[in-house]
C-alpha cells in the first residue's frame, strides 16, 4: 500500500486534522489511527515496519491498509464539501433523496427550491437539473403533479439545457484555440496558424451569451487569440474582464 503513504505524505494540514478529527471520533476507527499515525511519521514506506508496530498479521495488517486508504478517501470527500460548492451542494440533494425515501415529501422540496434557488445563482448547471428532477419527482409521489407544474419545470430544465450546450460548444473552440496556440509557440511560428485562429474565433464576433461562465471561457478564447496575434493591449483587456 505505497499509494496510502505517499496519499498521506500529500495532505495539507488542514486535511490531516480534518481527517484526524473523523478517525477519532469513531471508537470503531482507533486502530485506523494508528495506522494513519505510523504512516504519517514514517518517512520511507516499509510494510514490515507497519506491521511490527502494530503487531498483527500480513493479511489483516493489508486489508486494514486497504481499508484506510478508502477511509481516508472518504473523509477527504467530506472536506472538500466544506469548501467546494458543488460538493456541498451535492451533499444538500442527498438529504433531500433521504427525506423523500422516508416520505418526508414536503420538507424534500422545501430543501430542494434551496438547493435550485442557490445552484442557478452559483451555475452549477448539473445539481439544478438533478434537483429538477428530485423536485419533479417529490410532486409526483405527494400527488400534487399537474400540468402547469410539469410545464414550468420542463421550462426551466430546457433553459439549463441551453447554457449547458453553450458551454460545451464555447469549449469546443477553447480546446481547438488552445490547440492552435500551443502549434504556433511549441511547434512553428507560422501565420498559417494565426488565421486559423481568427476563422475560428469568428463565430464570436457577436456573442449574446447566456450566463457568467459562457462569458468567462469566451474571454478565455479571446485572450488566447490576443496572444497568437501579439495583441497584448486586447489580451490585458479580455484578462481584465
Amino acid at each position: 500500500m505505497k499509494k496510502l503513504h505517499g496519499l498521506i505524505h500529500n495532505l495539507s494540514q488542514g486535511e490531516k486534522r480534518y481527517v484526524k478529527i473523523r478517525l477519532k471520533g469513531n471508537k470503531s476507527s482507533s486502530l485506523l489511527n494508528t495506522y494513519f499515525d505510523f504512516i504519517g511519521k514514517q518517512k520511507k514506506y516499509s510494510f514490515e515496519g507497519i506491521q511490527k508496530h502494530v503487531g498483527q498479521s500480513i493479511k489483516l495488517t493489508q486489508s486494514n491498509l486497504s481499508l484506510l486508504f478508502e477511509v481516508v478517501l472518504r473523509h477527504l470527500r467530506g472536506h472538500s464539501s466544506i469548501k467546494d460548492v458543488e460538493y456541498g451542494l451535492r451533499g444538500d440533494l442527498s438529504s433531500v433523496k433521504t427525506l423523500k425515501d422516508k416520505g418526508f415529501f414536503i420538507e424534500a422540496k422545501s430543501q430542494c427550491k434551496k438547493i435550485i434557488q442557490k445552484a442557478k445563482y452559483l451555475e452549477e448547471f448539473e445539481i439544478v437539473k438533478s434537483a429538477y428532477k428530485e423536485y419533479w419527482n417529490l410532486y409526483l409521489l405527494n400527488g400534487e403533479l399537474d400540468d402547469e407544474i410539469n410545464e414550468n419545470i420542463q421550462n426551466e430544465l430546457n433553459i439549463v439545457c441551453d447554457k449547458e450546450k453553450e458551454i460545451l460548444d464555447l469549449e469546443e473552440l477553447y480546446r481547438t484555440v488552445t490547440t492552435l496556440y500551443y502549434n504556433y509557440f511549441f511547434k512553428k511560428r507560422d501565420v498559417h496558424y494565426q488565421n486559423l485562429v481568427k476563422q475560428v474565433t469568428k463565430v464570436l464576433d457577436e456573442p449574446n451569451l447566456l450566463s457568467d461562465k459562457s462569458w468567462h471561457v469566451f474571454y478565455e478564447i479571446r485572450s488566447i487569440e490576443s496572444v497568437v496575434n501579439n495583441d497584448l493591449e486586447s489580451h490585458y483587456k479580455y484578462r481584465k474582464k
